[in-house]
């Protein structure tokens, strides 16, 4: 199956390709391209790496509806694990930092700082669950004396 012509010539589909900000949907536009132009289904896998699966998909959708079809929507995958509170904590812990130190703050301190804090806030729902569980008072808080050992 070859793509068909009727929704696009393959130039359009090099300048829809140039145009598009998504990997993907260039990906998509210069295989069909490379279809059109007489390269075989064999050259225009090895070329993207794709299987013949995925490029007669590709070919079906455009063949169905032409640059609506083969465009790609909204992103797929797991949505983000991090809530809005953890995004703002992140933030006013760089522009603290920052503020106070002069310094610039690396992802892996970034990294550290909430995990710590994550850490914290599971083992004070923890101790709070289990005082619940046991009908006694959660623990106090540790004081951290500043010694390291």
């Amino acid at each position: 199956m070859q793509p068909k012509t009727e929704y696009g010539k393959p130039d359009d589909l090099l300048k829809w390709s140039k145009q598009t900000k998504n990997k993907l949907e260039s990906t998509r536009f210069l295989a069909l391209r490379m279809l059109m132009n007489g390269l075989s289904r064999q050259d225009v896998m090895d070329v993207f790496g794709i299987s013949w699966s995925t490029l007669q998909k590709w070919v079906r959708l455009w063949n169905k509806g032409g640059k609506d079809f083969v465009s790609v929507g909204k992103p797929t995958g797991r949505p983000s694990k991090m809530t809005q509170e953890a995004k703002d904590f992140i933030v006013r812990k760089i522009e603290f930092t920052s503020k106070k130190t002069g310094e610039r703050i690396t992802g892996l301190a970034i990294s550290g700082t909430l995990k710590k804090s994550i850490r914290d806030q599971i083992k004070e729902k923890c101790d709070l669950l289990l005082a619940s569980q046991d009908g006694m008072p959660p623990a106090a808080p540790k004081k951290n004396s500043g010694k390291k050992g």
